[in-house]
């Protein structure tokens, strides 16, 4: 999109354009050069329709529990500039916040106003098309390489729903889709499956804890692709034998392609509440929840854990090729393993995250990361290693398929460069400053 020998900017802006508008005098408006011999009728055409497709903002209750999020985020950052919400340079709330609905939009303008949307479109398409085949091929690799001791995890947020019960009444508890609910759901899910495999698979964690970890996530900057967030990734290492032993990477997928089966799975679950809902109207009360109905986010945990947890044939919508063989539901309230969200963290802001897409933790609070994500078998091999041992940066895996001259030799956006997000205030700062520097 930016190169200025090929591309339709070089056919447009760069060429043809120059050789149909004038500027009469400075300061003056261009105007068509109507003694060029490309002047023709459809150029004159003062008003020509064209349409595009964009996306608009639906409300919803998810909405506005991120609404609230994102207001608060702007309070502290008024208050304190360092906030790490505020600085990230990825944080755009316009962003994040909704869910949205593909719709036509009808423009009106000449011929050259019309090329002139299409170029700006344009270009951002490119490089966003670019984004999404390359995160394609490298998921591609990822299930080709992947080696044995991996544990590979995709994490993602379903839209949150309103519980309609037979008087028609909406509960619910947190229903803020933040960076410290992500962190509170990870630790949680973390701690309960690596006892599950040292119990029912110990020759799979040989250390008693996972040490080749590997995240997937979508691009959400309010829970997801943050300083903060980024960080917390960073300190799972450390109950997991520290820089020197483990190997964790975090990949982000390209921006507007986060939807997958993961959706349709959790897509699958909220039918099956709604189904008990009706079953609980029509039926009889239900035998599997306390209130025999599904009124509040307990009623709903039960049902889960009595379908899908505990249900015969569960597998049977979801089969395919791979049937899911175990599931584990966690109940979280405001009065049962509630989520903490400290005040006054400050994160030395990682510059650049919003173009950088694959995260290589080298200790708690320091990252190697670079632009664009691969898996080829020479970084499979490199990622399934510790990464604090790289001295250099920018660092360049030797043999990646990426780097070849195939793919353009040279190429800084499969460099590996070291950033700090460190933790500057908040809690245990000076704990993990002291252990860094013993390190």
């Amino acid at each position: 999109g930016t190169c200025k020998t090929c591309g339709f900017e070089r056919l447009w802006s760069r060429t043809l354009r120059r050789k149909l508008l004038i500027v009469p005098a400075l300061g003056q408006d261009e105007i068509l050069d109507e003694s060029s011999p490309l002047v023709d009728a459809e150029l004159k055409e003062p008003s020509i329709d064209w349409r595009h497709y964009t996306h608009e903002t639906i409300p919803t209750a998810g909405n506005h529990a991120q609404d609230v999020a994102q207001q608060a985020a702007a309070a502290r950052a008024s208050a304190n500039r360092d906030d790490v919400d505020a600085d990230d340079d990825e944080y755009n709330p316009n962003e994040n916040s909704a869910t949205r609905r593909l719709c036509l939009a009808t423009m009106r303008g000449t011929l050259v106003d019309f090329l002139d949307t299409f170029e700006s479109m344009l270009k951002k398409h490119i490089g966003h098309r670019n984004q999404v085949a390359v995160e394609r091929r490298a998921q591609l690799a990822w299930e080709r390489n992947v080696r044995p001791f991996m544990v590979s995890r995709n994490i993602d947020y379903s839209e949150n729903g309103s519980i309609k019960d037979h008087m028609q009444v909406h509960t619910s508890d947190d229903k803020a889709h933040d960076r410290h609910s992500m962190q509170h759901f990870t630790t949680q899910e973390l701690m309960w499956l690596e006892d599950y495999m040292r119990n029912n698979f110990p020759s799979d964690i040989p250390f008693g804890h996972i040490r080749i970890f590997y995240t997937h996530s979508d691009n959400a900057a309010q829970h997801f692709k943050n300083t903060g967030a980024i960080h917390y990734f960073s300190t799972l290492i450390k109950e997991r034998g520290g820089a020197a032993c483990t190997a964790f990477v975090y990949n982000f997928g390209a921006p507007g392609h986060g939807k997958g089966p993961y959706d349709g799975i959790g897509g699958r679950w909220k039918s099956k509440i709604d189904q008990c809902i009706v079953s609980s109207t029509d039926s009889g009360p239900l035998d599997y929840t306390d209130s025999h109905y599904i009124k509040n986010v307990k009623d709903v945990y039960d049902a889960l854990v009595h379908h899908f947890e505990r249900g015969e044939h569960r597998n049977v919508q979801l089969a395919g090729k791979n049937p899911i063989h175990k599931y584990k539901f966690f109940l979280n309230t405001f009065d049962y393993k509630p989520i903490e969200r400290p005040l006054n963290e400050k994160f030395i802001t990682l510059e650049g995250i919003k173009k950088h897409y694959q995260y290589a933790i080298a200790n708690e609070g320091i990252v190697n990361m670079r632009q664009k994500p691969c898996w080829c078998p020479k970084c499979m091999k490199a990622l399934s290693k510790p990464s604090s041992g790289w001295s250099s940066t920018p660092y360049q895996i030797a043999g990646c398929k990426s780097l070849s001259r195939q793919h353009g030799a040279n190429n800084s956006a499969y460099e590996f460069t070291k950033h700090s997000c460190a933790k500057i205030a908040g809690r245990n700062v000076a704990e993990v400053a002291e252990q860094i520097r013993h390190e």
